[in-house]
């Protein structure tokens, strides 16, 4: 590695000998080496200064190859690994990837021509879904649960959700999806599970795959669900949310009903908030010193938000789940239809029943893991934020932000302790940035100075003959 290992006086016509610690040569990702006990040039009686270079022998580093079927708690197929020689072609899977009820799309990362390291490559898979008419779609948007039944002496024990008699079986039904067929094992058409059960044999383990497709999406990259009935900014990324003063975000807190509707009110594009420009209201706990007034009055004004039967709006009121689907919808053009029972505590006689189910169907709400919506949970600061985004087609992603971005000690970076889902939400709703979009989400390119509210406000104000009022943090 050019360094002096050591240097001798020695008398004339002497021969050298090296007696130090063993040479050593750093090795590459391509080879490791080994000295050989040869220098150069070759050790002579001495004549003159004379410098000798330790001389190595170098082998080829081995490397692994392995490819995983990329699925967590289950084992698809086993892992294949190789040993193979840096430079060596990538040794290719053997056989070819199949999952019941899936489509092998590919390996992440992309599989190397060449090994230059060790290399994990995991499957890629998408969900096949069905037409109508039981036709199967290649790599579709869905997800699949899976339902084994064995017969054991003529009872069936089952993993799933299952009629108390445990001879019909059924689907737990998947917020945000469409339920297509039944297929069973390897079958890529439909079954019926319930005609499957009867004929199963004592000792005979079978299993059902529920297939689901996304009922809609909210990708930013397209122009649908874009909020078109009252519209409202989607291109400019500019921060709606402001930190409080002990330098928290609070993400996890309530937000009130008027600090929902001065979010929106920001959010209007310029032509919308002029068109619905108004400082007075009916509510009688809205008055017109308030802060929140010219928000509350512009927003009732464009049909966005209404208050309670008893005449209040109830503006420092937390704000439920339900109330916030209602005024998100409330932004978009949509047919209203029969409501199809997405959630199992939202029933068809509730008043928010279509809003929650509309929202749902824009893709602007997902609903909890166990099929619920929570409709009179008041809603947090973070689902808000979420909420808002895919309402105005904003799509952070947490490795694509911006290392100049303010960042919370109350909302952890992934790694820290504490992350949580909604980060990059968070992130998105307290950042004024510039981005491109990348693999269908926001790349962060800069970080813009947050707009000062307060002044643009009272701009508003001006321009509209109004008086003015301060914002919410």
């Amino acid at each position: 590695n050019g360094a002096t290992l050591k240097t001798e006086e020695v008398a004339y016509g002497t021969t050298p000998s090296y007696t130090g610690e063993i040479p050593t040569k750093t090795a590459t990702d391509q080879y490791t080496y080994t000295f050989n006990n040869t220098w150069s040039p070759a050790i002579v009686s001495v004549t003159g200064d004379a410098t000798y270079t330790a001389q190595f022998d170098s082998s080829v580093n081995e490397y692994t190859v392995t490819y995983t079927d990329g699925v967590d708690g289950a084992e698809v197929f086993a892992d294949q690994t190789s040993t193979v020689d840096y430079g060596t072609a990538t040794p290719a899977f053997e056989g070819t990837p199949t999952r019941t009820a899936y489509t092998f799309v590919g390996w992440t990362p992309v599989v190397a021509e060449t090994v230059t390291g060790n290399a994990t490559y995991a499957a890629q898979w998408e969900v096949d879904i069905w037409d109508d008419e039981n036709d199967k779609t290649t790599g579709g948007d869905g997800i699949v649960q899976v339902v084994t039944f064995t017969n054991e002496d003529g009872s069936y024990a089952a993993s799933g959700t299952v009629d108390p008699d445990m001879t019909k079986v059924s689907a737990t039904a998947k917020s945000g999806y469409k339920f297509n067929i039944w297929t069973k094992n390897d079958d890529t058409s439909s079954v019926n599970p319930d005609a499957a059960i009867e004929n199963v044999t004592g000792g005979t383990t079978i299993q059902f795959f529920a297939n689901w497709a996304k009922k809609s999406t909210s990708k930013p990259s397209t122009d649908t669900n874009i909020p078109d009935k009252v519209p409202l900014e989607t291109q400019d990324h500019f921060a709606y949310i402001i930190g409080y003063p002990d330098g928290t975000v609070k993400p996890a807190g309530n937000i009130t009903r008027a600090e929902v509707a001065t979010i929106f009110f920001r959010l209007l594009t310029d032509e919308a908030r002029d068109l619905f420009w108004s400082t007075t209201n009916e509510y009688s706990d809205v008055a017109a010193n308030q802060w929140y007034n010219n928000a509350i009055s512009t927003l009732s004004s464009a049909g966005i938000i209404n208050g309670y039967e008893d005449g209040t709006f109830r503006p420092n009121a937390p704000i439920t789940r339900a109330e916030f689907a209602k005024i998100a919808v409330s932004f978009f053009s949509y047919v209203e239809e029969d409501y199809q029972g997405i959630f199992s505590d939202v029933t068809a006689d509730q008043w928010y029943a279509l809003f929650v189910e509309a929202a749902s169907e824009l893709g602007l709400v997902t609903g909890y893991e166990d099929g619920t919506f929570r409709p009179t949970k008041n809603i947090t600061r973070a689902e808000a934020c979420t909420i808002v985004n895919r309402t105005i087609q904003r799509a952070p992603h947490e490795d694509q932000l911006h290392e100049d971005m303010a960042v919370w000690p109350d909302n952890p970076a992934p790694g820290e302790a504490g992350h949580a889902w909604y980060y990059e939400q968070v992130q998105e709703a307290t950042n004024s940035h510039d981005y491109t979009f990348a693999n269908d989400y926001e790349d962060w390119t800069e970080i813009l100075e947050n707009r000062d509210w307060a002044a643009l406000e009272k701009a508003w104000a001006d321009s509209n003959d109004a008086p003015g009022g301060e914002v919410m943090k």
